[in-house]
């Protein structure tokens, strides 16, 4: 496993309702195995204020422990739990898990006590992430106990967690981090408690004899007194108690109660009744969640809406604005709601570009959200990498610059800084990005990238990704094993699994956004990197052009750098993310001839492999267009049951939908990234091959320079120096580093990319795509000479752009094909591909002269001669040496134009014999020597018809053009 598969599941953050419980008396390790396998909550239905009713189909529970500073009087005792690790916002990456808080300044808030300092609210709401509802745990065994100090325990609690009624402003402020509260009375066994029934007047009959015998008339149960105490009083008012009974055998002996009540136990609660209390327990959890959900939602809109309407006023700020309208979209995620809040951020990287138009173009108002001209770390790295080529410039001044290039890729590893932009760059959490927002002290780039990290974790969540599926399921999985062992759960293990199929339009979605993303960060970045290295800010894009062309050969290398390794290093983590088995991605069109995986410095990544599709894949049908089968033969009487071919075709179908799409953008990012390659591999001197190839539109003449005959004062574009360094330094992706390290792994990477553009484009079906990246590896594999390779490739492309009207690279590519032929010594389908070749040399040569006159000649291109010629004598000489078996014949058609009597012919003196004068126009580019050229002259009146051969023995030379043969015969 490479380190960027390693730490990849690390970099998507997925928010979850957090439950806050407060266990004085140590009882939730006993009602966990009973509540965890209930969670998470599913198919909550919530009426949004401003739009339809929105259904959360998984809604995920966080459970997390109270502090110490909400201890009662009673001690605790902790279940034991592992310490999760927190991200730079303060949002826990721990799904479902049961956790204790973390030490965070952002994390869980902790109310405290009316004796203690209570917590400070920051002034801008969304930084904190509190829970939506908090619980009680109580433990009472006996009516006794509970007058003497759990009642009185309850109500502290509830006085120093719940919010007083003030004034309508506090309660707004409250809103933004309401939450519920809930009593859960946990029964131990062999208790009194426990020979209570749930109400007083429970049962009939004998069952009700029996209650009122050993209970005085009147008497309330634990139950009633805590719902009589802590409820209200009106009939609208919610229901905050529960009991949960724990069964004997769910116990531990060593803390199950020794002494059994005196009073002799008549009431056995029965298996329905405990999946009831259950059933009410997760009941309440669903419905107070989501109370607490809306008045936060309704808290926030509001403010939006005001601070929206602020805009235009000094000293409106829009970091303020982005926490608040972000402390919404986090909401929405937290619940399930990921759609709403992918729809928050994009209106807030629209909010964003306003701000970075209005601040470049210096409007009045836009002070207060002035923001960095560069980025603190990028600035650290580009200082670091211009350090470094300094240095190693001066330890070898004598050295030339390959030597120099070589002596920075062996020891460039050991001087890249710790903190630099690894493998990972997109992420949440890489910074604290919100501690910099709220600080309006983040640059234009930081934003724009934690902006599209939230955004591609979202997608990923809707797309339900592989990295978020498995990171999800393990935490889940994790959660069920928290509980405690040796005791029986008292619930099965949920009947509903997480859909495995991931959400193909989403993933392509990803890839979409990432090829308008990287483009447009790669030069904010670059702009960034030149407000940080230079004395004075780059305001526009005019004047960072002009900066860039003014820059010292050694910070263009180092800025270069840096954007390069950026933007291969983002095209990589998003093409990890988005793999899936769903792709039927073909197996490699390359590798050696023996089958055996070539030993090289560079292997294929494991993080751009794709296995093609599983046979268990779990595939819903019904999707888009696709019929339901009939779930059973009752539902439609006489109708046939679907065949197994049916159902296989169905779930192809939908298969189908958004496979094409996302094959086509995981092409495209490969195809981005093996560009990236190619620009930094031609510094060093590297080619993939198209700059050798023969064209044949090449014209002798003189290339001509265009001058602009307009403003004399317009100072000429500065040319990069040719001696400018080329150094690794600033390069810090892993991946690209080890290919430019030396030629071999630049190919090796480049091949390995460019296949699997290739590969994906098969499965989209973008023909002209397949046949150019065909054509790539062809030219690649002629270049390194691998020619039998080569060949393959130039057999299954050539003709492709022939009937597509690329006449002149098919051309190109039809030379190639025939030198790979000829050093294959393969010369029956060398003389095939040449006469090819030459044929349609020949015709373009045609249409050439015949359009020369016309209009139809302009803006078309047609070949020239320089590398066509010589190909004709090469296709004799194999001919002459007999090398082809079979006989070919070629229409004389093909390279002659005109062939035409040039006047009369001529009767010999004194002989039986006459001569023709032949007009020959030639359309190849080279002498042609032929051994015999004969005529025949028919008579079609004549009966029986009469003919005349001419002849005249070689050697006869004809030339490219006009040419003028004379034939006789023996016949007068």
């Amino acid at each position: 496993m490479t380190p960027f598969q390693a730490s990849l599941p690390s970099i998507v953050i997925i928010l979850h309702c957090a439950v806050e419980y407060f266990d004085p008396h140590d009882v939730f390790k006993l009602l966990a195995p009973g509540l965890v396998p209930r969670l998470p909550l599913r198919n909550l239905h919530w009426q949004s204020h401003a739009g339809p009713l929105r259904s959360i189909e998984t809604l995920h529970v966080e459970l997390i422990p109270a502090g110490d500073r909400n201890s009662l009087t009673s001690p605790i005792s902790s279940p034991p739990s592992s310490q999760p690790r927190a991200d730079n916002d303060g949002f826990q990456t721990q799904i479902g898990t049961v956790v204790t808080p973390t030490q965070s300044n952002e994390a869980i808030d902790q109310p405290s006590n009316r004796n203690s300092v209570p917590a400070r609210r920051h002034q801008i709401p969304g930084l904190r992430r509190t829970p939506y509802l908090k619980v009680l745990l109580v433990r009472c065994d006996d009516n006794d106990s509970y007058k003497s100090h759990v009642r009185q325990e309850i109500r502290d609690w509830i006085k120093a967690n719940t919010p007083p009624s003030t004034s309508k402003k506090a309660n707004a402020a409250e809103n933004h981090d309401a939450f519920e509260w809930l009593i859960v009375h946990v029964v131990i066994p062999n208790t009194v408690a426990a020979t209570q029934p749930r109400k007083s007047d429970v049962g009939s009959g004998a069952d009700k004899s029996s209650a009122a015998s050993r209970w005085r008339p009147g008497s309330s149960t634990l139950l009633e007194k805590l719902r009589s105490d802590f409820n209200s009083s009106s009939k609208s008012g919610v229901d905050r108690v529960s009991q949960i009974r724990i069964g004997v055998n769910d116990v531990p002996y060593d803390i199950l109660p020794r002494v059994v009540p005196a009073v002799p136990s008549g009431y056995t609660e029965t298996e329905q009744e405990t999946e009831n209390a259950w059933t009410d327990l997760i009941a309440k959890f669903r419905s107070l969640i989501l109370s607490s959900f809306d008045m936060r939602v309704s808290q926030y809109e509001e403010d939006i809406k005001e601070k929206d309407a602020q805009r235009s006023l000094p000293g409106w700020n829009f970091c303020t604005f982005f926490i608040l309208k972000e402390g919404l979209a986090r909401g929405f995620e937290s619940v399930g709601l990921v759609e709403d809040a992918l729809v928050g951020y994009d209106e807030l990287s629209v909010g964003l570009d306003m701000i970075i138009k209005e601040q470049g173009l210096g409007r009045s108002g836009s002070a207060a959200n002035a923001l960095p001209s560069y980025t603190e770390d990028l600035k650290k790295l580009a200082i670091k990498a211009r350090a470094t080529i300094l240095e190693m410039s001066y330890d070898d001044d004598d050295e030339d610059e390959d030597e120099l290039v070589d002596l920075q890729s062996s020891q460039s590893a050991n001087t890249q800084p710790e903190d630099a932009y690894d493998d990972i760059p997109i992420s949440a959490n890489k910074k604290p990005y919100r501690d910099l927002i709220v600080a309006n002290n983040v640059s234009v780039f930081d934003f724009r990238c934690y902006i599209f990290a939230r955004q591609i974790a979202l997608l990923l969540r809707l797309g339900n990704a592989w990295s978020t599926r498995e990171e999800l399921l393990a935490k889940l999985k994790e959660q069920q094993e928290s509980v405690l062992h040796g005791v029986a759960p008292r619930a099965p293990p949920p009947k509903h699994k997480e859909n495995e199929q991931e959400e193909l339009p989403m993933l392509a979605e990803i890839c979409r956004r990432t090829l308008e993303f990287i483009p447009s960060v790669c030069q904010v970045m670059r702009k960034d990197l030149l407000n940080a290295l230079s004395e004075r800010p780059v305001d526009d894009e005019n004047a960072g052009a002009e900066a860039a062309t003014q820059a010292d050969p050694i910070t263009s290398e180092v800025i270069d750098n840096l954007v390069v390794s950026f933007a291969f290093s983002t095209a990589q983590q998003i093409l990890a993310q988005t793999s899936t088995k769903s792709l039927p991605i073909p197996p490699s069109s390359f590798g050696p001839p023996d089958g055996h995986e070539p030993k090289t410095t560079i292997p294929e990544p494991k993080t751009m492999m794709h296995p093609a599709r599983s046979s268990s894949l779990n595939v819903r049908t019904g999707g888009a267009g696709v019929p339901r089968p009939p779930p059973s033969p009752n539902v439609f009487p006489g109708g046939p049951r679907p065949s197994a071919s049916d159902v296989e075709s169905a779930s192809s179908a939908f298969l189908k939908v958004g496979l094409e799409e996302l094959a086509a953008r995981r092409a495209e990012l490969y195809t981005f990234s093996r560009n990236i390659l190619e620009e930094s591999g031609k510094k060093r001197g590297w080619s993939n091959g198209w700059s050798q190839v023969p064209v044949v539109s090449e014209s002798t003449i003189v290339n001509m320079v265009d001058i602009d005959l307009g403003d004399d004062n317009v100072p000429p574009v500065q040319q990069k120096p040719t001696n400018s360094p080329v150094s690794m330094s600033g390069i810090d992706s892993k991946l690209l580093r080890t290919a430019l390290d030396n030629s071999d792994d630049f190919y090796r990477l480049y091949e390995i990319l460019t296949d699997k553009a290739l590969r994906h484009y098969t499965v989209a079906g973008h023909t002209h795509s397949i046949q150019t990246t065909m054509a790539d590896l062809a030219v690649l594999k002629y270049h390194l000479g691998d020619y039998a390779s080569a060949a393959s490739y130039f057999w299954r492309t050539t003709p492709f752009f022939g009937e597509s009207g690329w006449s002149l690279l098919e051309l190109s590519m039809l030379i190639m094909y025939s030198r790979c032929l000829k050093q294959l010594e393969r010369k029956e389908e060398y003389v095939k591909v040449l006469l090819k070749l030459l044929t349609k040399a020949a015709a373009a040569e045609h249409d050439r002269r015949a359009a020369r006159s016309s209009l139809k000649a302009i803006g078309k291109e047609y070949p020239q001669t320089e590398a066509i010629k010589g190909l004709l004598d090469g296709l004799l000489l194999v001919t002459k040496a007999k090398a082809i078996s079979n006989e070919m014949r070629i229409p004389l058609s093909n390279f002659i134009s005109e062939i035409e009597m040039d006047g009369t012919p001529d009767y010999d003196q004194g002989r039986d014999s006459m001569s023709v004068q032949m007009k020959v126009d030639s359309l190849l580019v080279d002498d042609l020597t032929i051994d015999t050229a004969s005529v025949r002259i028919a008579s079609a009146s004549a009966k029986p018809p009469k003919e005349i051969l001419l002849k005249r023995e070689g050697p006869i030379v004809i030339k490219p053009g006009k040419n003028r043969l004379k034939l006789t015969s023996n016949v007068g």
